[in-house]
């Protein structure tokens, strides 16, 4: 699991106060790392609607239906006016990462990939026999947080042949937060220029990280029959994205030189504090066509429709605000540190998957559809300076659905779609590029119910869906 990787960050508050002298770690305490995420996603199944339920196979033929979610086209063959309002009702699917993501066991894995950073960081100091630079142990921790997801209206009009749909949506959100407590670290500095230096200094440190990532879409609508049989619809989608960091390193300690002890934090001139903070925004827009053909009295259903997506380019500002010591130690204060700042310049890109989908469905009574997806990029998160760029990704090749919708009360659904994962490094000083991928399928299964609370509302329940969400509802209003 290379997602954790935005954990560099930590890295560089923790060593940053280490002066352009010579050191030797002689003792080294990595302390506990916990990893807290909390997410959403709609990109597996939609926002709503019978197709949430349904293992996202959509129809236009389907009892329940959602525009944000389905074949723009369904607004051509929309008879009702809905307003529905979904929501997660409570926290769940909290689980130790250790128990397996995507069938995976991670916890070692995301263990060894920050000992190596923490070695990376330190390489140009010398150790003494016997110490190591790594963290003693990681936890962590993924659930799903309740929170209101969205809305969406639908209004058909020229008498039921078109219909106005308009939409806002969280499509993925990612929150983290990192801590890091008791990392301890005993240095020996000398100065091959000042002979007289030869001071330990022993640090203890506590960080912790927060970062969100969000995309908010907002959607309007348009569908259209051109026959009582075929429809065309199309949708126009903003993407609103945020990247937010923020975090800090707690740094205390003492300093020896000829016998003498002086504490750190004791005023402002000796203050070993270090903060990051990173605000990033981008807006860019979507689009989705879709067409559908109904025979036998709307029985039957082939449809096809096209989703194309941006790649957002966040920007903004970021800074990381740090304590060093003095590159000349001052040896009648060898505690004064001096303070330093550095613009975070990074590019930040994220890419939405456009993708194209094919459609049969079949209504006997209930609706029986199959759905082939076939994407054309990958959905990945990438940030980039002037000396590397890294770029994590989850590429979707094809998917394969089969859904049952049992006269718009039950569905049941799944399937399984062909990706992989990984990371892409670029190093341009060196011009090498590194790239590490895992070759898996993702299943695809969701369950859940919709029940009608008198004449105008219907109450919709996600009760399952893998990977993500669970127990997602929605309240629709029909007019």
């Amino acid at each position: 699991m290379k997602k954790i990787s935005f954990l560099l960050i930590f890295i560089f508050l923790i060593n940053c106060f280490y002066a352009e002298t010579n050191f030797e770690i002689k003792e080294f305490n990595g302390g506990s790392l916990d990893l807290s995420m909390t997410f959403y996603t709609d990109s597996f199944f939609g926002s709503r609607g019978d197709a949430l339920r349904n293992g996202g196979v959509v129809s236009t033929l389907d009892f329940q239906q959602s525009f944000t979610s389905y074949n723009p086209a369904c607004l051509a063959f929309q008879k009702k006016s809905t307003f529905s309002m979904s929501f997660i009702p409570f926290g769940f699917f909290g689980t130790p990462v250790a128990e397996g993501l995507l069938g995976k066991n991670v916890n070692d894995e995301i263990k060894n990939i920050i000992d190596e950073k923490i070695e990376d960081a330190f390489k140009d100091m010398t150790k003494t026999a016997g110490v190591e630079t790594k963290i003693s142990s990681f936890k962590g921790y993924i659930s799903q947080a309740p929170s209101i997801m969205g809305w969406e209206g639908i209004i058909p009009f020229a008498a039921g042949k078109t219909a106005i749909g308009l939409a806002r949506e969280e499509k993925f959100t990612l929150e983290t937060k990192v801590l890091i407590n008791g990392l301890e670290t005993l240095v020996n500095v000398t100065d091959d220029e000042n002979p007289l230096l030869d001071m330990d200094l022993r640090a203890k440190i506590n960080a912790a990280l927060n970062l969100e990532i969000r995309n908010v879409v907002t959607s309007i609508g348009l569908g259209r029959q051109i026959t009582n049989e075929w429809g065309i619809g199309t949708v126009l989608e903003k993407y609103d994205s945020r990247f937010y960091l923020n975090g800090n390193a707690l740094a205390d300690g003492v300093a020896t030189l000829s016998g003498v002890t002086l504490e750190f934090n004791t005023n402002d001139s000796n203050s070993l504090d270090q903060k990051a903070y990173a605000d990033f925004k981008a807006e860019e827009w979507g689009l989705r066509l879709g067409t559908s053909y109904h025979y036998l009295k709307d029985t039957l259903e082939t449809a096809i429709d096209f989703s194309i997506q941006p790649e957002l380019k966040l920007k903004g500002n970021g800074e990381v605000i740090y304590h060093t010591l003095p590159d000349t130690i001052d040896t009648s204060d060898f505690t004064k540190t001096k303070e330093g700042k550095e613009s975070l310049k990074y590019d930040i890109f994220i890419k939405i998957p456009s993708f194209m989908r094919i459609t049969f469905a079949w209504k006997p009574g209930m609706v029986l559809a199959i759905n082939y997806i076939h994407y054309f990029d990958t959905f990945y998160i990438k940030y980039r300076d002037e000396k590397k760029e890294t770029k994590i990704f989850l590429n979707m090749m094809d998917s394969f659905r089969i859904g049952f919708n049992f006269g718009g009360y039950f569905q049941l659904g799944g399937g399984i779609t062909l990706a992989n994962e990984g990371m892409e490094t670029i190093d341009y000083e060196k011009n090498e590029t590194k790239k590490e991928v895992v070759w898996f399928p993702v299943p695809v299964l969701s369950t859940g119910f919709a029940f009608p609370v008198g004449d105008y509302i219907k109450t919709e329940v996600l009760l399952l869906a893998l990977p993500a969400p669970i127990f997602k509802t929605a309240i629709t209003f029909n007019f």
